[in-house]
């Protein structure tokens, strides 16, 4: 590793940390690594295992580790690291980037710990944070993407970025036009199954009784919302027992013959406008 270190003239001081996962048609029995967890490959009838990569900035590879199939992606970050450690070694001050899996506070102090800095992509979920700096278009600044030399005809979309300052850590807030059409085509699916999951509840209801309802629609509505978050909160999903305010007679079916209660859906408010990638964080040991 030295040798082709000192060949290369080879930078040590960042490496990119990512993984993968391959699925097995069969049982596996022979192979103690092969299980099921998370399919990449939408195969999730399937054993898997993980396989984890180390590269340098120049691209060559520097350490890689072969993972059960049914581990989390932020528990292999350690394990990574030691490895890493034991092939290349660690010093204070190199930077391991890693990909929005490995963006857990776990992960950030257990490189804090080495003396390591990072850079991470964080996960969907701390996006919400920052969509009123992402409103604020106008501190954005564009950044010029050239094609690489192997594809000059390339076409690189524009993007768009600012830097804020949180503590210790710098975050980097994208705003990109090729997200959009992905983002709207992720948005409109889940909104699909989202009003699909609905009409099926609101057919639910409108078979109960005004009791039964109630039993049914007030915690599966809470499990569609925690099910849908990034569209549930473009919509008012409500339990209306106004629609039924009398309990009358009931009819030869044993159901009540006044209109059945209903489950209700509006949009509170439209799609959003901007693009938005998950911020970046930026950070080291103090």
């Amino acid at each position: 590793m030295e040798r082709e270190r000192n060949l290369f003239n080879l930078d040590a001081t960042v490496f990119f940390y990512d993984l993968t996962s391959t699925y097995f048609e069969g049982m596996a029995l022979n192979n103690p690594k092969a299980k099921r967890g998370y399919s990449r490959d939408k195969r999730p009838d399937c054993k898997s295992r993980q396989k984890a990569g180390v590269v340098g900035r120049e691209g060559f590879p520097l350490a890689h580790e072969v993972f059960p199939g049914n581990m989390q992606d932020k528990k292999s970050l350690r394990l990574m690291l030691d490895s890493l450690n034991e092939r290349v070694g660690l010093s204070e001050g190199q930077t391991p980037p890693s990909a929005g899996g490995m963006a857990y506070e776990e992960n950030i102090e257990e490189i804090r710990s080495r003396k390591l800095h990072y850079v991470v992509a964080s996960r969907q979920s701390e996006r919400d944070q920052w969509l009123d700096e992402f409103e604020e278009v106008g501190d954005f600044q564009e950044v010029q993407r050239t094609p690489t030399p192997q594809n000059a005809y390339q076409k690189k979309s524009p993007v768009r970025v600012k830097m804020k300052r949180s503590g210790d850590e710098t975050h980097v807030l994208c705003v990109g036009e090729g997200r959009k059409e992905k983002d709207r085509a992720i948005r409109e699916k889940l909104e699909e199954r989202l009003v699909r999951d609905l009409s099926h509840l609101q057919e639910r209801v409108r078979r109960r009784r005004l009791v039964k309802a109630t039993a049914i629609a007030t915690p599966r509505r809470g499990r569609l919302k925690e099910r849908y978050p990034r569209v549930a909160r473009y919509y008012s999903i409500f339990y209306d027992e106004a629609s039924n305010p009398a309990k009358g007679g009931t009819g030869k079916s044993g159901r009540s013959n006044e209109p059945k209660p209903k489950l209700s859906t509006a949009p509170t408010c439209s799609e959003p406008t901007g693009a938005t990638y998950p911020p970046t964080r930026h950070g080291g040991s103090t």
